[in-house]
């Protein structure tokens, strides 16, 4: 972990002020030091969690324009200096996706852990420290994919950082909740088309930072079940659209998961770039 125990995320500097727009849930929203990161006017607590889980990292607001990565980094800040310290950072499912969606946008852009500031290690250190204590285990088999999401947080973090005891930690919480969601051999038991492109997509994650960073031991924990969710992806997809069924999940719409079953054919070798 990060030894400064002094360091306070609500003073990490900004390196330059800017206007910039993200796009959330169709909606956009300009972004500058003054922004509150929420929703107006809404109670809708799934629209409150989007601005919060980062997945607008990874996406694009138009055709031709992605986040480049100072921008994406002053958001982060911006985000941390505004909202890091309130009772939300502590939910086990929006650290997961926090920390991932964060994790997958520094390997795009090839900066690894070493070059991060010494407050950007600790928020990591940190967020990761009160996963691994708090994962959504429940009794009586009601965990569900919540647990998949922690486990790609892990791993994830893990291989980025070099952390053994958090890939550890993923993969044995892989080992234990993926057999009981797959009830089928392409299918899983959330009985939803978005959910099974939205869980194939996490999987299919770990597979490519696996894959990434060389790593064929583990590979081998979730390879046959990528490969078999993918098939059972394709059979949801009419006419290139998501024939949709079952519930709805507001982190990643159709229109983005439409790709998913894409996603392995586009790695060739252990060096290239996860590719969004």
């Amino acid at each position: 972990e990060t030894q400064n125990k002094n360091i306070n995320l609500k003073n990490i500097k900004i390196e330059k002020n800017f206007n910039y727009t993200i796009k959330v849930m169709n909606k956009k929203f300009k972004i500058n030091k003054n922004f509150k990161w929420k929703f107006k006017n809404t109670n809708d607590d799934e629209k409150i969690s989007s601005l919060h889980r980062w997945h607008w990292l990874l996406t694009e607001l138009e055709k031709t324009k992605t986040i480049k990565f100072e921008e994406g980094l002053s958001l982060i800040k911006m985000w941390i200096n505004n909202y890091g310290t309130n009772k939300r950072i502590k939910d086990s499912y929006e650290i997961s996706e926090r920390i991932s969606n964060l994790i997958i946008f520094f390997i795009y852009h090839n900066k690894n852990y070493d070059c991060l500031s010494e407050e950007l290690k600790y928020f990591l250190d940190k967020n990761i420290e009160t996963l691994s204590k708090q994962l959504e285990f429940y009794n009586d088999d009601l965990s569900g994919n919540h647990l998949i999401n922690n486990s790609r947080a892990l791993i994830l973090f893990g291989y980025y950082k070099g952390s053994k005891n958090s890939i550890n930690l993923g993969i044995e919480v892989l080992k234990n909740i993926l057999p009981k969601l797959v009830i089928d051999k392409y299918f899983l038991r959330e009985s939803s088309s978005h959910y099974q492109l939205l869980i194939t997509s996490w999987l299919t994650e770990i597979f490519i930072v696996m894959n990434y960073y060389s790593c064929k031991k583990n590979l081998s924990v979730i390879a046959k079940y990528v490969e078999n969710l993918c098939y059972g992806c394709e059979f949801f997809f009419v006419k290139g659209n998501i024939v949709t069924i079952g519930d709805i999940s507001p982190d990643k719409s159709p229109d983005w998961l439409i790709d998913v079953t894409k996603f392995l054919r586009n790695i060739s070798n252990s060096n290239k770039k996860i590719n969004y």
